[in-house]
């Protein structure tokens, strides 16, 4: 009896154990789906596949129409400013372009580059010569006042590029040369010269000598 039930469980078990196998056997037996080959796609196709990929994977935004867009006012990236060189000049408003003796050396015009031009005498250059003032500008002494008639502008030239006056005077068949400052000159000319040609003028003229201690020589006990 109990052969008879081993026997029975045994077939059993086999017939089991074959149908799981029965499956296996024909995956395995089954040929394996070969890929299928690329077909050549036209350029147009190829093209509109790149954009389709390109709109799903990269357009994460809505398209707005463009009336939609018209009277918005977009941020602008700042544009960085490149230097601008730009031409240097070295001439002054002050700079003497020309200067000529006029009068038989009396008086001598004076040009300068802000287009200003005066007539001085030449004898308030000479009285004016940087020889006779000091380091503070005070005249240092007074003995050629009285000889300021004797002497006569020969020549005057711009030196320096127009930044100094070179002037010689004559006096008896003598000569000697003094320098002035074309700043100088340029603040002094509109005082004690004649403007020429509507050049400006002062607006009121120099009383005295300039001297700061003339109010105090006037107010002294």
């Amino acid at each position: 009896m109990i052969r008879e039930e081993t026997r029975a469980l045994m077939m059993q078990w086999r017939r089991s154990m074959s149908s799981r196998a029965a499956p296996m056997a024909g995956a395995a037996a089954r040929p394996t789906p070969q890929p299928i080959a690329a077909t050549t796609a036209s350029p147009a196709a190829n093209q509109q596949r790149f954009h389709l990929n390109a709109t799903s994977v990269t357009s994460t935004k809505p398209s707005f129409p463009p009336s939609m867009l018209h009277g918005m006012r977009m941020p602008l990236a700042p544009i960085p400013e490149e230097p601008v060189a730009r031409p240097t000049s070295s001439v002054q408003p002050h700079h003497l372009i020309r200067c000529e003796p006029i009068n038989q050396g009396k008086q001598v015009v004076l040009e300068f580059s802000d287009e200003s031009r005066y007539e001085v005498h030449g004898a308030w250059l000479k009285d004016s010569s940087p020889a006779n003032r000091g380091a503070d500008f005070y005249r240092t002494s007074a003995a050629d006042v009285w000889k300021l008639r004797d002497y006569s502008v020969h020549s005057v030239e711009p030196t320096g590029d127009g930044k100094q006056m070179l002037v010689t005077y004559e006096s008896d068949g003598q000569r000697h040369s003094d320098v002035f400052e074309a700043r100088w000159l340029h603040a002094f000319a509109p005082f004690v010269g004649k403007a020429l040609h509507g050049s400006p003028t002062a607006s009121a003229p120099l009383k005295g000598t300039g001297s700061m201690l003339g109010s105090l020589h006037r107010r002294r006990t």
